[in-house]
């Protein structure tokens, strides 16, 4: 994307200082997922440095550069300034890369999607903290700009992104690889040609989906309505970074305000252009559309990738429907109301993004304080809850409080055995096995001898920050303890 006049590099420079405000405006970034990453990351080293019995860091090819990256800049800046540093040039890249892929679609710059591109950079991704498939997302937006555009050394450049994307997760990689197959068969193809890829490509993805429900029955999930139904497929689900009841001043506002400039914007492409409909942004949207619809919802396995199933499927491919979505409408002209109204919705979706991470912000200082008179090193598990958070639970905060002072002992990377850190069943420092790791969030584990000593942050009284720590006994389960955990219905705010 060459810039062309000087107003361009002003837009660029001043989105992105915007951008990265909401990286800086609280102590702590809150990114449930983050928490875990800069956790490991540390673990990382002390795994290196001190040889613990029981943890190992294991080569594997992918699901990996995050998380690197984040041991290096540990190592030179420290804990704090590594995750501003990472997260911050994380959502820069997603955010540029974004634009380039809709620019390189569309072949102009529509800048008046940028408040819609910055909704989509901060929503429900990046707050659930995924930032291998995050990162992987970029580059694989950015593999495929080149592909469209066909700059010099683009096939070089390509590989390159590529690889890159691989490093971080598989999957957009492969998602990668197969847009850019179908990118070059219906490139100038005669219209019979892209329909049999369209029809094809989607016959495949629905070979692979009734396969996945099939042989895996229990990664489906039912959604609780159709409305709901239609607004993850399509992708705008990704504007509910947090779950939060309908209001003027709510997430649920944005998402409809966007679909509802996004309909407008799409029935002025379908009047003006009479081949629209088979455009290639269209294609691609729909066969992203299609593929979240068909594939299941919650996990998805990668024979010969993962030992255990990916999460949170629907999620992942709602965040690349949004983009392509934005792609699709990229070549109208809106209206300076549409506009306005664009920047207005960005407005209420960061206002609202500030009151959530506000609050988990104090919760997460309410278990550092609770953990830090502990003696150093224990084992320490959480029952956190946030109204907020899809099923409710964040236990994930206890892993960023644990840094340096104590172990996070239900952790969920190491169990996965998709993450560099691997347990074996005789270590000390963090459940073995994710069964065991997911029912001591839920309150379901009976505690063994070999456990203790363990604490146990807990909720006990009904706002959300009301928290207190115990010391588990031998066969019990954990999540007997006294006190009340909130309902989902509570406010969300914290006293």
């Amino acid at each position: 994307m060459k810039l062309s006049k000087r107003s361009d590099l002003a837009i660029i420079v001043s989105a992105t200082a915007l951008l990265l405000v909401p990286c800086v405006w609280l102590p702590q970034i809150e990114s449930l997922d983050l928490c875990s990453h800069i956790y490991n990351a540390w673990l990382a080293r002390l795994i290196t440095e001190q040889h613990i019995p029981g943890l190992v860091i294991v080569r594997q090819s992918t699901n990996i550069l995050f998380d690197n990256l984040l041991t290096l800049s540990m190592t030179a800046f420290g804990p704090f300034w590594a995750q501003r540093i990472l997260v911050s040039t994380s959502a820069v890249l997603f955010f540029w890369s974004s634009f380039v892929l809709i620019a390189a679609l569309s072949n102009r710059r529509p800048w008046f999607l940028l408040p819609c591109l910055a909704v989509l950079s901060y929503g429900r991704i990046f707050h659930y903290g995924f930032f291998n498939f995050y990162v992987a997302l970029a580059f694989g937006f950015l593999a495929l700009s080149l592909l469209v555009t066909r700059s010099r050394w683009w096939q070089v450049l390509f590989v390159l992104l590529l690889a890159l994307s691989w490093i971080a997760h598989p999957l957009p990689a492969l998602l990668t690889l197969a847009a850019a197959a179908y990118i070059s068969i219906v490139r100038n193809a005669p219209r019979r040609i892209q329909l049999a890829a369209l029809g094809g490509s989607a016959f495949l993805v629905l070979v692979v989906g009734v396969y996945e429900r099939i042989r895996f029955p229990r990664s489906v999930f039912p959604h609780p309505n159709l409305p709901r139904e239609f607004l993850i497929i399509s992708g705008w689900d990704q504007v509910l970074a947090f779950n939060r009841p309908f209001s003027v001043l709510s997430y649920r506002t944005v998402e409809l305000g966007i679909l509802f400039v996004f309909v407008l914007l799409l029935i002025q492409e379908l009047r003006k252009e009479k081949d629209f409909v088979f455009s290639l942004p269209v294609q691609l949207y729909v066969l992203a559309c299609f593929t979240n619809f068909v594939l299941p919802d919650r996990e998805l396995f990668f024979p010969g990738v993962f030992q255990h199933p990916l999460g949170f499927i629907s999620e992942r491919f709602s965040l690349l429907a949004a983009i392509l979505g934005c792609a699709v409408v990229a070549r109208s002209n809106p209206r300076p109301w549409q506009r306005g109204l664009l920047l207005l919705l960005a407005g209420v979706f960061f206002a609202v993004a500030y009151q959530d991470e506000r609050a988990l912000v104090q919760l997460e200082a309410k278990v550092d304080q609770l953990v830090s008179p502990l003696p150093p090193m224990q084992r320490v598990a959480a029952m956190l809850h946030y109204p907020g958070i899809e099923d409710g639970f964040t236990e994930d905060i206890l892993d960023r409080a644990c840094l340096g002072r104590c172990y996070s002992y239900g952790n969920y990377e190491a169990p996965t055995l998709q993450f560099r850190i691997r347990a074996q069943p005789t270590n000390s420092i963090v459940l073995a096995d994710i069964a065991d790791s997911n029912n001591l969030a839920r309150g379901t584990y009976r505690v063994q001898p070999r456990d203790l000593p363990l604490y146990q942050v807990y909720p006990c009284g009904p706002r959300i920050t009301d928290l207190c720590i115990r010391e588990l006994k031998a066969g019990e389960l954990n999540g007997t303890v006294p006190g009340q955990v909130p309902s989902p219905t509570d406010s969300m705010s914290v006293q």
